[in-house]
């Protein structure tokens, strides 16, 4: 049987990989990976904030997630997406 103490831990853990994944956000020129980083920390916020029940942490990033994803969307659409994958001409 799992100790309260591991499982507090584990979710601590995923609250520390969303946090480190917001903080890379701040390196990152390239707009369609700040989003894509951003979606990735949401995800990990979402998770972390369902498992440690912290509901204003998992209202503001179902509304930032659905924000990322719209701007992805715009990126793609608009095809700005070329610093994805380079091409090695």
């Amino acid at each position: 049987m799992l100790e309260l103490a591991t499982i507090t831990g584990k979710v601590d853990l995923i609250g520390y990989i969303a946090s480190l994944l917001v903080l890379l956000t701040f390196t990152i020129r390239s707009m369609i990976w700040l989003r894509l980083f951003g979606l990735a920390s949401n995800l990990a916020f979402i998770t972390y904030a369902i498992l440690a029940e912290l509901p204003p942490i998992f209202m503001l990033h179902i509304v930032l997630i659905a924000i990322n994803a719209v701007r992805v969307a715009e990126l793609w659409r608009e095809g700005s997406t070329s610093d994805l994958v380079k091409d090695k001409k």
